[in-house]
C-alpha cells in the first residue's frame, strides 16, 4: 500500500500525503498516523525492532553451531568407516597369518 522510498529515518515511518491515497485509505492513514506519534507505540515499536535484531543473531549463531555439529558428525562417520576397514584389514591379516 505503501512506498518504501517514501520512508524517512526509520522504516517504521513514511512521509506520506493523505490525499495520495484514495477517500477510502484515509481513515486507515489517519489512524496509522495518530499511532506513529504515540510514545508509547513508538518505544514499543522500538523495543520489537531490538527483539527481532537479537533473534536474528541467535538464530545466525544457531545456524553456524548446526553446521559445526553436522560436519563433525560427518567426520566422526568418515573415522568410524576408516575405523571398521581397519578392522577388517587386521583380522584379515590375522587369518593370513595363521594359515601359515
Amino acid at each position: 500500500m505503501f512506498e518504501q522510498p517514501a520512508s524517512v529515518k526509520t522504516p517504521h515511518f513514511l512521509d506520506i500525503s493523505e490525499s495520495e491515497y484514495p477517500a477510502e485509505y484515509r481513515e486507515v492513514i489517519r489512524r496509522l498516523i495518530k499511532a506513529a506519534s504515540e510514545p508509547q507505540v513508538r518505544r514499543t515499536m522500538d523495543v520489537e525492532d531490538e527483539i527481532i535484531e537479537e533473534l536474528g543473531g541467535l538464530e545466525r549463531i544457531i545456524a553456524v553451531r548446526d553446521k559445526t555439529i553436522n560436519d563433525q558428525k560427518r567426520e566422526l562417520d568418515d573415522q568410524r568407516r576408516e575405523l571398521d576397514d581397519q578392522k577388517k584389514l587386521i583380522e584379515e591379516l590375522k587369518q593370513q597369518l595363521g594359515k601359515k
